[in-house]
């Protein structure tokens, strides 16, 4: 057995000794090819032929391989490789053998002899037919800051020059075949591989990104808790308007799933985007959106803004303008019918003319244009109306001296555009934001918003805009300013007394500035508050109804915290606001809370009285 592995020992020392004598005698490869090996691949001229997967001759795949490159050397273009099959299966280059087939290394690749050897003969020929130079691209297309990896090919790949024109636009690393191309400028250029005569260019863009990403942005809303859709509007908001982009960047994302907020709670939700940008890269990546619930209760506003004068607009021109103050919030009505002969965008926008960026809270209802002005008062209330009980708002922010659109709705002749919101400059930033309305032909809108003219929200999904760009002016007279756009009416009832009444949209509230006070009431909120008693013997159920007394008009109400669904009323109809059984000696206190509507008639009648008894 000694002898046995003492011959085994000097067989495999004797071939390597073999290997060692034939690289000494070999001093340069061929000159029309570049055959090397990496581990058991053979490589010829930057193509990697096959991969040897079993040792044979007492040498492994990696060692046979070695071996292999070697009878390459002497190649010399107008030769190639064939299969000959005596003796044994062999590839053989000018009848010098290249390699040997074996059937185990037929079997490991999943073939039979025959087909490996034709297999291997054609990817060598191939390969060392690859022309002496080639770039495996046609155009390069780059991001500044990015690298990018590039093949060459051919025996003289790995020994060529590489120029780049211009110089210092590309920082070039050269590994093997493979170049990494690294983008320094913005620009166009050539990149250039070159040997003795021959040469080969390519031309390259770099370009910038359309946005860097992952960005992380910061977005606040209210409400008790804030809903699934407001969380949703946020996001929205957070990644059109807040996301650092290049101009004219369009950003298409998807929002994972959202639950509510309650107030004081943080959420950080990950948006999968695509930003893109005319002449720039787009950029795929993360934007972090963390919504912060500030929580807080209901505002009762300061001040009503009450923009309908003119309410039938027949030209372009201002419809209103007022100066926020910080931590004083105000209500704004809206309400305009076109009566042009042409197309109006109505467009209402918060101009921030200071140096320091400013946070604006907000709460809207803006209804689709109608032809039914009642209907388009009654659409945007019921929005609004539901949205200020639950305290659901979200808050804008205003880049320094930039303008934000809150309205833009476009309207053809006869058709009305109405709304509210309530708006608070909130504090640590700017003391300077103005409210600014204008009816506007659709060509005047500015570029930055141009297509938005019928969108829900605007300031969701259209950026600030420089104040420098904005071209109407952002200065005015405060007109139609009224005080506390809140009532508070009190009722008693009592079984077998008199009805009670109370009548909405009659007692006007005062304007702040010296004028008439507001006829109609239209946008104010009251607050109605009463007791029902039955101090009679029997149990008796008492209704509070209401009435659409003077005229056509919508009803919208909250009765003891719950909505009621709205709905639209002809001349005197009825509807139902509350009833309730009472036992013999039992009281019921109510609550009922409403909005005078623009478009509708008043004043208009709450009744309190005796339905029936059992």
């Amino acid at each position: 057995m000694a002898i046995q592995g003492g011959v085994i020992r000097y067989v495999k020392c004797a071939a390597l000794a073999f290997l060692l004598c034939f690289s000494s005698l070999v001093v340069a490869q061929s000159p029309d090819a570049d055959v090397l090996t990496d581990s058991a691949t053979l490589v010829i001229n930057g193509v990697q032929v096959f991969t040897l997967k079993t040792s044979a001759g007492g040498l492994a795949p990696a060692e046979r391989a070695n071996v292999i490159s070697k009878t390459l050397w002497d190649f010399r273009r107008g030769q190639t490789v064939s299969v000959v099959a005596d003796p044994g299966l062999r590839v053989a280059l000018q009848g010098k053998t290249v390699v040997t087939i074996t059937v185990a290394e037929a079997k490991a690749q999943g073939v039979t002899p025959d087909e490996l050897a034709e297999s291997w003969a054609r990817a060598i020929n191939k390969a060392l037919y690859v022309p002496p130079l080639v770039l495996q691209t046609e155009n390069i297309n780059l991001v500044v800051g990015k690298s990018q990896e590039i093949k060459i090919l051919g025996s003289m790949a790995r020994t060529a020059s590489i120029l780049v024109e211009p110089s210092g636009a590309l920082e070039v690393k050269r590994n093997g075949y493979r170049l990494s191309v690294k983008a320094m400028t913005v620009g166009e250029g050539q990149l250039i591989v070159k040997s003795g005569d021959l040469e080969k260019a390519v031309p390259f863009s770099v370009m910038a990104v359309a946005a860097n990403l992952p960005q992380n942005v910061v977005t606040d809303v209210t409400g008790s808790p804030a809903s699934k859709e407001l969380v949703l509007d946020a996001i929205r908001g957070a990644v059109s308007t807040m996301v650092e982009a290049q101009p004219g960047a369009r950003i298409s994302f998807d929002v994972p799933p959202i639950d509510a907020l309650i107030p004081g709670s943080t959420r950080v939700y990950q948006v999968a985007a695509k930003v893109e940008a005319p002449g720039f890269y787009p950029s795929n990546g993360t934007i972090n959106v963390t919504v912060r619930n500030l929580g807080g209760g209901r505002v009762f506003e300061d001040f009503l803004w009450y923009s309908n004068e003119p309410e039938n607009v027949r030209a372009t021109g201002q419809l209103y303008f007022g100066r926020l103050q910080t931590d004083s919030p105000a209500r704004l009505l809206w309400h305009h019918c076109n009566k042009s002969s042409a197309p109006l965008v109505v467009q209402y926008v918060l101009a921030n003319r200071s140096a320091e960026p400013a946070r604006v809270w907000l709460i809207t209802g803006d209804s689709d244009p109608n032809l039914d002005p009642a209907k388009a008062g009654f659409n945007a209330g019921n929005e609004y109306f539901s949205a200020w009980l639950k305290h659901q708002g979200t808050v804008v922010n205003i880049p320094p001296r930039s303008v934000v659109p809150i309205v833009l709705r476009r309207m053809a002749n006869e058709e009305t555009v109405s709304g509210l919101a309530t708006l608070r400059l909130l504090p640590g930033g700017s003391d300077d934001v103005v409210m600014v309305a204008n009816a506007i032909y659709p060509p005047e809108l500015p570029v930055e918003w141009s297509g938005a003219d019928s969108q829900r929200k605007p300031w969701l999904v259209q950026r600030a805009m420089q104040i420098e760009r904005f071209t109407l002016p952002l200065n005015g007279q405060p007109k139609l300013v009224f005080s506390k756009p809140l009532r508070q009416v009190r009722f008693d009832y009592e079984v077998g007394g008199k009805l009670g009444f109370v009548r909405i949209g009659q007692e006007s509230i005062a304007s702040a500035i010296g004028g008439n006070p507001l006829s109609g009431n239209f946008g104010v909120q009251y607050f109605i508050e009463g007791k029902i008693a039955n101090n009679t013997n029997r149990t008796q159920i008492v209704e509070v109804m209401f009435e659409a007394s003077a005229g056509y008009s919508g009803a919208l109400f909250s009765v003891n915290g719950g909505t009621l669904f709205g709905k639209m009323l002809q001349t005197k109809q009825e509807i139902s606001l509350y009833e309730k059984r009472l036992a013999p000696g039992e009281s019921q206190d109510v609550r009922i809370e409403t909005i005078p509507l623009s478009g509708a008639h008043y004043p208009a009648t709450i009744t309190v009285r005796t339905k029936g008894m059992n």
